[in-house]
């Protein structure tokens, strides 16, 4: 087992907590969260570059000249990609499918270990609970400025060492109410325990998990 410590609301340290090995203790390789990573970027990946082919252009649809007696090369549509405005060649397409498979156990695996990393590199905060009186931006702005300065800041971190702080913050309570009030701050994003991504999860400096969103991610993640 892992022992970390966790704060109240306020900032402020309550106790400790012990945490899973097989979520928090893993051995980081890179490979496998790169592999991943691509993977999930490449199934979110929408293909949008689109040109229209010979049949797909307008006009063409009669003959721009009569076959013989012109002296031109015969024609039989403006459609023709030698024309202008005509049809592309060998163009990009709407159609390309950039989609990979990775399946359940490689997914979690990956997870696991950024979390496990995040840990080691104390970029993982615990917290007895939170609650709001009103799902409101100024609110959950508070919280967070809370967090870093009496938290973060307090553990030996200087300011100008960390630029822009981010975070992730993850509770399986208040879930509707906390996720109103977070999503118009640029700098975080609220995730349930069960709905934790790898690219969420790499993407903020620093997760703020409750102590019931960790059991709920041992349920969820550990097989």
């Amino acid at each position: 087992m892992i022992s970390v410590d966790y704060y109240n609301q306020k900032g402020e340290k309550v106790g400790t907590l012990d945490l899973s090995e097989k979520i928090f203790g893993l051995k980081f390789k890179a490979d496998l969260v790169h592999q991943v990573l691509t993977a999930v970027e490449a199934n979110q990946r929408k293909s949008i570059a689109h040109t229209k082919n010979r049949a797909e252009v307008s006009g063409g649809g009669k003959k721009p000249w009569k076959q013989k007696g012109t002296g031109r090369a015969r024609q039989g549509s403006i459609r023709s990609p030698i024309f202008r405005h005509g049809g592309v060649v060998f163009g990009p397409r709407k159609e390309k499918n950039f989609s990979q498979d990775i399946n359940k156990k490689m997914r979690r695996k990956a997870l696991l270990m950024v979390l496990s990393a995040k840990l080691n590199d104390q970029e993982i905060l615990f917290l007895d609970n939170i609650k709001i009186k009103e799902p409101k931006t100024r609110l959950m702005a508070e919280f967070f400025n809370n967090f870093l300065s009496k938290v973060i800041y307090s553990s030996g971190r200087r300011e100008g060492e960390i630029k822009k702080p981010t975070f992730l913050l993850s509770a399986s309570e208040q879930g509707k109410e906390l996720l109103r009030g977070t999503r118009n701050i640029p700098s975080a994003v609220f995730l349930r325990p069960q709905d934790l991504n790898l690219k969420e999860v790499l993407a903020k400096k620093f997760l703020i998990f409750t102590k019931d969103a960790v059991s709920v991610i041992e349920k969820t993640f550990v097989k």
